[in-house]
């Protein structure tokens, strides 16, 4: 049982002195309130005949847990605002200030003698607990923003913030950030006045710089962790440095640049381009370090990553007699890089590496299946127990050892996907209707691991396509034999688990119809509208039969995506 209680507020006061100044004061306060009531029942199973079987669990157990939090949000600001001639200016200088506070306590018991009396007084006494916790931030903010245009035809904006965070120690709490943009509409010139086919010609540039400052609350300090231990015969409460801190931590800045182009056509092709490239530096993460420290790595303004790509997207409206139709097609390409992560290689399967895009896939390269024993005993060493029907794995340093070991592992893939697009179709005839829209990925991998690749693994199931397991009549099977004790092997991370991730997937398609007018003045209805919608009913893709692409890296364990058939009727009085 969960109960919550919401209160919002919003209370704004406003004055204008005279007629280019504006003043403003807000003030959004919220307050939230959560209760939950856990308690899970003992249940008494019986045998066929009746006979006591066992009871789950073997105790009632009852938690309650109750979050009070409170956010403030406040700002002001003054406007100034004029126009002189052509000239129209425009300046706003402002501040604002974010606090955060919650406190949450959690109670338990077990043992109800009453089993339909859930309050924890009802409870044992023997094995009760409560625990609490507290936290909060603040976020200080001093910005300004200026605008000029001439005519509409020639516009300038500048930005500036500086930001103070209670997530950095003193002396780095502030980073200030800046930005410009600045537009020239090419189409209100003399020399395009005479070309009627070109109604909007609008050339962009920018240039800005934004903070991050999300990486938990104190990552600055040194902060214990509270619990207990064992000693001897005695429960006592312990205190424990876990994490090592880092007190010149800062922000996290993205810096950006941007140049595009609006084109409007016959006014109904609109066409629209950006190129940019964004360095996100200083970046606030966790590397490696040696376990021997004994503590978790401390955040570091350590990392510098690349993303530059550009962005298109076309639209048409048009009409063919009493046909209305219309399209807009998006297409995106970028290039993920991380350039600096201070010669410090990171482990697992999803990687960040200098020179590679954020979280590619590190693991040994597969060469195929064993075939033979021969095959085998001719090859590196391989973990586990090897037989025919086992991947093969590349040696990258055959010249050094004769192992497949850590050292083979390679960057194979990138879960980022280089190219996304979209395309959204619309038509309309007399009272018929029409929407579709379609969307996909292109050059992007996908991984599977654990589950999705073990059949059996702690104790689910067998998927459909583990079926097709290598076997001396199978040799060319999707998965590899089946192991049981032995199968370390099969299941490092490798080249073998990963496939193409792009697609292609009609994400929704609907049929419409409006009822006329005439038949529903009499019904004093405004509008009544049936249709027929579908949802997800086709994808193109070569990922693993019976996964789901558009969540490419996993064990398999989301819910699939499933076709939706859905019949309608909108009614408005």
């Amino acid at each position: 049982m969960e109960e919550q209680l919401k209160l919002l507020g919003r209370f704004v006061l406003n004055y204008n002195p005279t007629r280019w100044l504006n003043a403003e004061v807000l003030a959004q306060p919220r307050f939230e309130e959560l209760y939950n009531d856990n308690y899970n029942k003992a249940i008494q199973t019986y045998q066929l005949d009746g006979s006591p079987l066992f009871i789950r669990p073997e105790r009632s157990t009852l938690a309650n847990r109750s979050v009070r939090s409170m956010y403030n949000n406040y700002y002001g600001y003054l406007t100034a605002f004029d126009s002189f001639g052509k000239h129209n200016l425009k300046l706003l200088l402002g501040s604002s200030l974010e606090t955060y506070k919650v406190r949450s306590f959690r109670a338990y018991r077990d043992g109800f003698i009453f089993p339909d009396y859930r309050v924890l007084d009802a409870g044992l006494q023997d094995n009760r607990e409560a625990s609490g916790n507290a936290s909060e931030w603040a976020l200080q903010s001093f910005f300004g923003r200026f605008n000029y245009d001439y005519e509409s035809r020639y516009l300038l904006e500048a930005n500036a913030r500086y930001d103070g965070s209670s997530r950095f120690a003193k002396g780095h709490k502030y980073g200030f950030f800046p930005s410009v943009s600045a537009g020239w509409r090419v189409s209100s010139e003399s020399f395009l006045k005479d070309v009627p086919q070109i109604t909007n010609l609008l050339i962009r540039a920018s240039w800005g710089t934004l903070g991050n400052q999300n990486i938990g609350t104190y990552p600055f300090a040194s902060t214990l962790s509270l619990g207990s231990y064992s000693m001897g015969s005695a429960i006592v409460p312990i205190a424990a440095l876990n994490e090592m801190n880092n007190e010149q931590i800062s922000w996290e800045t993205s810096r950006m640049t941007n140049l595009g182009v609006d084109l409007t056509v016959f006014k109904s092709l609109t066409l629209n381009f950006d190129w940019y490239d964004k360095i996100t530096y200083d970046i606030l993460l966790r590397l490696d370090i040696p376990g021997s420290i004994g503590l978790a790595a401390p955040y570091q303004n350590a990392g510098e990553v690349r993303n530059r790509g550009w962005d298109a997207s076309v639209s048409y409206k048009g009409t063919a007699g009493q046909l209305k139709y219309g399209f807009t097609f998006s297409l995106s390409d970028v290039k993920n890089a991380v350039l600096d992560l201070r010669g410090v290689s990171q482990s697992g399967l999803l990687v960040s590496r200098e020179g590679y895009p954020i979280n590619s896939i590190l693991a040994l390269k597969a060469d195929g299946y064993f075939q033979s024993m021969e095959e085998i005993n001719a090859h590196s060493s391989q973990v586990g127990v090897l037989a025919p029907g086992d991947i093969r794995y590349i040696n990258q340093n055959p010249e050094e050892d004769n192992l497949i070991n850590s050292s083979d592992f390679v960057i194979v893939g990138s879960t980022i996907p280089r190219y996304t697009y979209g395309l959204n179709l619309n038509a309309e005839l007399k009272n018929f209707t029409f929407n579709a829209f379609l969307q996909g990925v292109g050059k992007a991998d996908g991984y599977l691991y654990g589950r999705a690749i073990q059949p059996f693994f702690s104790g689910a199931s067998m998927y459909e396509v583990h079926k097709d397991y290598w076997t001396p009549e199978n040799r060319n099977a999707t998965f590899p034999r089946l192991t049981w004790g032995d199968a370390g092997n099969n299941y490092q991370h490798s080249s073998f688990w990963m496939k193409d991730a792009a697609y292609l997937r009609l994400k929704n398609i609907q049929l419409g119809y409006n009822l006329p007018k005439d038949v529903l003045k009499n019904l004093k209805i405004a509008n009544a509208r049936i249709y027929v919608n579908g949802q997800n009913l086709f994808t193109l893709d070569r990922f693993w039969d019976g996964f789901d692409v558009e969540t490419p890296v996993g064990t398999g364990t989301n819910y699939p995506m499933v076709k939706t058939y859905s019949l309608g009727l909108d009614l408005r009085f």
